[in-house]
């Protein structure tokens, strides 16, 4: 996810870029597809969807939801920014690591990282720091604790001089 991070839209503000057109549907809002894009490329389970409050819902039908206090690396982050606050998310972005002080480092699709531009239709990807209150439903997606595992190696490797992981 993070090797992605300065892909944007073409053209600007169409909604179009190429993890919708894998998706096969482009030109829509994406944070939700840019997820499922890096979950496949990692393995991971994810649901098809393009819509935030579906993901919410397979996440708690199937037990995969987690404590704001347990969010992790790879956990995927459900986002409530919008008046009226508790209707539903918004955004959706994956974790870097544990929330600290309020706040969790992300990487997400369709944001922006200028301020005082869109945090969920911001054309491009981005990481961003979002407040902790923000967030509405974490989830561990099945398999993402083998691809954090493997990807944590990988950083390891990085470091000898490695080639670049492809998880998170």
């Amino acid at each position: 996810a993070v090797a992605e991070v300065g892909t944007t839209e073409d053209p600007p503000n169409s909604n179009r870029q190429k993890y919708g057109l894998e998706f096969g549907m482009n030109g829509v809002p994406w944070c939700s597809i840019f997820v499922w894009w890096c979950a496949r490329r990692s393995g991971v389970v994810y649901p098809d969807t393009a819509y935030v409050p579906t993901l919410e819902t397979w996440a708690r039908s199937t037990g995969n939801t987690v404590t704001l206090s347990n969010i992790r690396k790879g956990d995927v982050v459900c986002l409530d920014f919008t008046p009226p606050f508790g209707d539903g998310s918004d955004h959706v972005e994956i974790a870097l690591g544990p929330p600290d002080g309020g706040w969790v480092e992300c990487v997400g699709g369709n944001t922006s990282n200028k301020a005082g531009e869109s945090v969920d239709n911001g054309g491009g990807v981005y990481i961003n720091r979002r407040p902790v209150s923000w967030i509405a439903t974490a989830i561990r997606l099945p398999g993402s604790e083998e691809v954090i595992e493997t990807d944590e190696q990988e950083d390891h490797h990085l470091s000898e001089g490695g080639e670049v992981p492809c998880g998170v």
